[in-house]
């Protein structure tokens, strides 16, 4: 991973988006504008929740709003700030494979902001994959040229009944991390493995952790019933080598996110296991450690 901070501007913006151990949390709310809108859709409220819950928070990855209302406000001058690019294939919708780009690396440049984030659709039996992968091309080339950080989410989309679905299998995300790895991406944001076993998922995350050259950050996804089933999957990502988190439902839907954002920081920063760092952020939740 060494060879990607050659960059000056690189790495100048990484450090922003890192912390000082290599290692970040980062909230994601950039779903509204794919359609994704339950619990999030009053905006000032948004606002509101994203700013009570930056102090556990090492950046945050969103769309041009709610990103430019939070900046007008200044209260994150701290964090890292990630611009998502690319949000036209609407949830459930026809054309959702077709996700298009609605800003550019300009924006996020003028803004003076820290990343970029793109998702990429893989299905080897629709046809916008390749465009996808075009996307993907075009803009690797835009970052390097202007010293920008590109997060990528990679995922393979299976259709069931009629929807898109993340197909979380070893083989498929092994396979769309190699080929986005080598379009040379330096942050790769994926779903943590489906596995038998936790000590066969931390196994099998090493090996797709081992075939990249990026920092890796797990995605939270859909939202799960039991938070400490999100929390295990982090804590044994962490072990199999993740560098962080970048998790929106699983933190925002919950009845008690800044509980459940602090005990993902916990495990990240302090080592904690799921079941310490929750039990840890109940008790003290409103108090920064």
């Amino acid at each position: 991973m060494e060879a990607l901070f050659y960059d000056i501007g690189i790495t100048n913006r990484m450090s922003r988006i890192f912390a000082k151990d290599g290692k970040s949390m980062v909230l994601a709310i950039d779903h509204r504008q794919r359609g994704i809108q339950e619990g999030i859709d009053n905006f000032s409220n948004l606002v509101s929740l994203i700013e009570r819950l930056s102090p556990y928070l090492d950046a945050i990855m969103t769309t041009k709003e709610p990103l430019a209302q939070l900046i007008v406000n200044g209260n994150l001058k701290d964090k890292g700030l990630v611009l998502s690019l690319n949000r036209t294939g609407l949830a459930g919708a026809s054309f959702e494979m077709d996700d298009r780009c609605v800003c550019t690396v300009e924006t996020a440049l003028r803004w003076g902001l820290d990343g970029v984030k793109l998702l990429i659709k893989f299905n080897r039996d629709n046809q916008f994959t390749n465009e996808q992968l075009t996307l993907l091309t075009n803009v690797v080339e835009e970052c390097e040229k202007w010293s920008m950080p590109l997060m990528v989410e990679p995922l393979y989309m299976n259709l069931e009944n009629g929807k898109l679905v993340m197909d979380r299998s070893y083989e498929a995300i092994k396979w769309v991390s190699i080929i986005t790895n080598d379009f040379r991406v330096p942050i790769l944001k994926i779903p943590y493995v489906k596995s038998n076993s936790r000590e066969e998922g931390i196994e099998l995350f090493k090996r797709i952790v081992d075939s990249v050259n990026a920092k890796v950050l797990l995605l939270g996804g859909p939202k799960r019933e039991n938070p400490l089933d999100v929390l295990r999957d982090f804590e044994d990502g962490v072990k199999a080598g993740a560098s962080g988190f970048v998790v929106g439902r699983n933190v925002f839907l919950s009845d008690k996110p800044e509980v459940i954002a602090l005990a993902m920081k916990l495990i990240l920063h302090e080592n904690y296991s799921s079941e310490e760092a929750y039990k840890e952020a109940l008790n003290n939740v409103g108090r920064i450690l």
